[in-house]
């Protein structure tokens, strides 16, 4: 087990990484791994809360605002977070609604 915020937005990425592993198709879970760590590399330019509660609203998931001390990310931000999330293909890999 384990604990990510990540899994939030990103859970059909980390179930395919453990589809492959369980199969024993170890090189198509380290290649899928390596996108996760390029999403979350991505990530931190931005924050944690905040950037999650951003994505999941982009997704479509209102989850307010984050608690304070925490501010919400400026809509700059939120555009070039969105603008990154789609250049690296992370709609296409971590979530089926896009």
């Amino acid at each position: 087990g384990a604990v990510g915020s990540t899994y939030n937005y990103a859970a059909p990425l980390y179930h395919e990484v453990v589809d492959h592993f369980t199969k024993g198709d170890h090189a198509s879970a380290m290649l899928l791994q390596r996108k996760a760590v390029q999403v979350v590399q991505f990530l931190k330019r931005f924050g944690g809360l905040a950037t999650g509660k951003a994505i999941m609203n982009i997704l479509g998931v209102e989850v307010g605002a984050p608690r304070l001390p925490f501010r919400p990310l400026s809509m700059e931000d939120i555009s070039a977070l969105e603008r990154g999330l789609r250049e690296i293909g992370f709609f296409e890999f971590c979530s089926r609604k896009h």
